[in-house]
């Protein structure tokens, strides 16, 4: 027998809600389905992070009595064993292994709540040194794909993908320039859920002023 399973809300992530749409982002960005079958367990779906406080939020949504761990020292673990979760987030292709082959549900494709949880998980924010606003998000072609999709109902640009350098089948969305005040506006405004130290961030970037700037 595989360890206990604990309680926790199936119906958060059943039922369309903003909060819901983020964590799947979030999950398709960071979190991790493990297959157990082969052990005659239930799968597992982790999220393991170095910002606590975003475990302890996920727990919140989720309603688990799991406990959350350390797995290592400074970051915090939270575990949720599940056969009918992790068929639910087949749906949304959060699967077994799926890095570098994440991509957004067609329901989720122009959800502002699902990517704010992609950037969380996987985007990178700030301003750079010439005081420009810049956002890039790294993760496998399809995903960067959708993301780039959406980014183009809200500004005009050009960029397009770029490979990365190092990782084979990894690709970046790559903006910078004051029209990416538009997609962080979007992505953070009156967000009910967001990782604390990026939404942090969006507030600098809001305060960028300027009439012109291009995506580069």
């Amino acid at each position: 027998m595989g360890p206990e399973s604990k309680y926790f809300d199936l119906e958060a992530f059943k039922n369309d809600s903003p909060e819901r749409n983020y964590w799947l982002g979030f999950l398709t960005a960071d979190g991790c389905v493990l297959d157990n079958s082969h052990l005659s367990q239930n799968p597992q779906i982790q999220l393991t992070l170095a910002d606590q406080m975003h475990v302890v939020a996920f727990k919140e949504f989720t309603k688990s009595e799991a406990k959350i761990c350390e797995p290592r020292k400074g970051h915090a673990s939270l575990t949720i064993r599940s056969k009918e979760l992790a068929e639910l987030l087949y749906e949304y292709h959060i699967v077994p292994r799926k890095s570098l082959k994440e991509r957004a549900p067609d329901s989720l494709k122009m959800d502002s709540d699902y990517w704010r949880g992609v950037i969380d998980g996987d985007g990178c924010l700030g301003v750079n040194k010439r005081g420009f606003p810049r956002l890039e998000l790294v993760g496998s072609k399809d995903l960067c794909e959708g993301f780039l999709s959406f980014v183009k109902t809200l500004a005009p640009t050009k960029v397009s993908l770029t490979k990365d350098k190092r990782t084979e089948g990894l690709y970046r969305v790559q903006l910078c320039g004051l029209w990416v005040k538009r997609v962080v506006e979007a992505l953070y405004s009156g967000a009910e859920v967001a990782l604390d130290r990026k939404a942090e961030i969006d507030k600098s970037i809001l305060a960028v002023k300027g009439k012109r700037g291009a995506y580069v």
